[in-house]
């Protein structure tokens, strides 16, 4: 391939990562928006902070279960295809959750919105490792990552709130869906077909699938990392009812704003992850072992902080929040079971496990606020992710080869 012909592959290249990219901003957006409205759901419906949970853990919950079919759906369907479904079904269930006259129907259309995440999640890294080349990979699912959450994360956060309290907390969330829908028939017209290998016949899928389901890597980092996405993900959706409840002085505001900074810095943290997962020699597991032990730390001290402390102790978390994220999608990409066309179901084994864990820690989190209040529940969030870390020792050594 002569030099122009390379130039002209990187761009369009870069040209899909950016629309991939914009289906992820959104789906970021319709994830966080029930997370920063809801004392304001809480008011609307009359259900207290357990309730609440349940809300949080029911999305997650589906998000979390349905990553493994997804996964097997690539493979036969093809990951483009089963990223658009995944777009759509997002979109619009939420834009019917605005709808919802109580807190039953909301929980049912975030369970919709749940599967649609689910679909689209772990597809959308498989799509962006396609279209990069061995050492590229790590800084554009770093980029990806960092951008999708820290951006999705600021939309869906204050500025959801903001939109919550003048309009209503169904404004932010409809509008999110519509977004959604209209990012989605972009992605439908420019992406191109599927290059990747489909299967024809059911048993040929599942002959793949199998050694995806049976590698211990997969597993390990599946479960080693399990209380560190539980722990990086329910405290900053329980945050502005932390300050409602906990803090009423702080205001609901500056929680969200708050957790917003913590979500932003995700995204220069997303691309050092994305670094530092492609830096020659580097042991993989030893970033992740290393970020996810002092997030855990820093779980601990969470609520003996001050208001003025936890702007930057939200900012530093989120960068480590960003590595850990972005390093656990890159050592997939370059295990043997889970290469190619395996990466959706490989990262939707890794998110599904976490997710269902992050749902019932989510249920969880709610019961002790109620009963023992805040600090004990967050508490809780730090001694579970530093628990299960020293799982991360039975992943297999990965470290990024040389690249010529």
């Amino acid at each position: 391939m002569n030099h122009t012909s390379e130039s002209r592959l990187v761009f369009h290249d870069r040209n899909l990562f950016t629309v991939v990219l914009l289906g992820g901003v959104l789906a970021g957006f319709v994830s966080f928006t029930i997370g920063a409205t809801l004392p304001l759901i809480g008011k609307a419906f009359d259900v207290n902070t357990s309730q609440l949970g349940v809300l949080l853990g029911v999305f997650t919950a589906a998000f979390g279960l349905f990553q493994i079919p997804a996964g097997f759906l690539a493979l036969k369907w093809g990951t483009r295809e089963t990223f658009l479904i995944g777009l759509a079904l997002a979109g619009v269930a939420s834009v019917f959750s605005g709808l919802s006259t109580n807190i039953i129907e909301l929980a049912s259309f975030r369970v919709i919105v749940g599967i649609g995440a689910a679909f689209s999640s772990g597809t959308a890294y498989s799509l962006v490792a396609s279209y990069y080349k061995e050492g590229e990979k790590g800084k554009s699912i770093g980029l990806f990552f960092g951008v999708t959450n820290g951006l999705g994360g600021v939309a869906g956060l204050p500025v959801a709130l903001a939109l919550a309290q003048v309009f209503g907390w169904s404004f932010p969330v409809q509008l999110g869906g519509i977004l959604t829908l209209l990012v989605t028939l972009v992605c439908f017209l420019i992406l191109p077909k599927d290059s990747m290998k489909k299967e024809a016949q059911i048993r040929l899928v599942w002959s793949k699938g199998r050694s995806v389901l049976g590698s211990r890597s997969i597993w390990a980092l599946a479960l080693g990392l399990a209380g560190f996405t539980a722990g990086a993900y329910v405290p900053i959706d329980f945050l502005t009812q932390y300050f409602s409840q906990a803090h009423p002085s702080w205001g609901i505001n500056t929680a969200a704003a708050i957790a917003a900074v913590g979500v932003m810095f995700t995204l220069p943290g997303g691309i050092l992850g994305g670094r530092m997962g492609e830096r020659k020699g580097v042991d993989r597991r030893l970033i992740l072992g290393i970020s996810g032990a002092i997030f855990g730390l820093m779980l601990l001290a969470f609520p003996f902080l001050n208001v003025e402390i936890l702007w930057p102790w939200y900012a530093v978390a989120g960068i480590f929040v960003g590595i850990v994220s972005t390093v656990i999608n890159i050592v997939p990409a370059y295990l043997k079971e889970s290469e190619a066309e395996n990466l959706s179901l490989g990262i939707g084994i890794i998110s599904s496990t976490q997710l269902v864990f992050t749902s019932v820690f989510a249920i969880l989190f709610g019961i002790i606020v109620d009963k023992s209040g805040f600090t004990p529940a967050w508490f809780t969030s730090g001694l579970i992710t530093l628990l299960l870390l020293p799982l991360l020792f039975l992943v297999s050594s990965s470290r990024p080869k040389p690249v010529a």
